[in-house]
């Protein structure tokens, strides 16, 4: 079964936007979502993930391939092995460097008085 394509473009709400809120990142950590998209895992959308998705080896037609994640590999030259891994193209509105992602959702944000 080939994998379904990515998103078309990244969701408001991607995580791998720089616009992207602190810290919404689910039940993973900054450091995880990194090494998954420099990895040869497929990251699926949040916005096309259901409740049961993770415990599944098969992708279901409904999921798809995170738009953000791919544009993410690309800004930073990744070029997974499996050729059905979603990547690019390049973006500027999507983060260029791992430690651009870690900081932006490890960093409390500074108040202002």
């Amino acid at each position: 079964m080939s994998l379904p394509d990515s998103t078309v473009k990244p969701c408001r709400e991607c995580p791998w936007r720089r616009s992207a809120a602190p810290g919404y990142l689910g039940p993973h950590a900054a450091e995880e979502w990194v090494d998954a998209a420099h990895g040869e895992a497929r990251i699926a959308c949040h916005m096309t993930a259901r409740a049961g998705d993770d415990d599944s080896p098969e992708w279901g037609e409904h999921l798809r391939q995170c738009a953000g994640a791919a544009r993410y590999r690309a800004n930073v030259h990744k070029l997974p092995h499996n050729p059905e891994v979603a990547v690019g193209p390049k973006d500027p509105d999507v983060f260029g460097h791992p430690s651009e992602f870690i900081t932006h959702h490890t960093t409390e944000p500074r108040r202002t008085a």
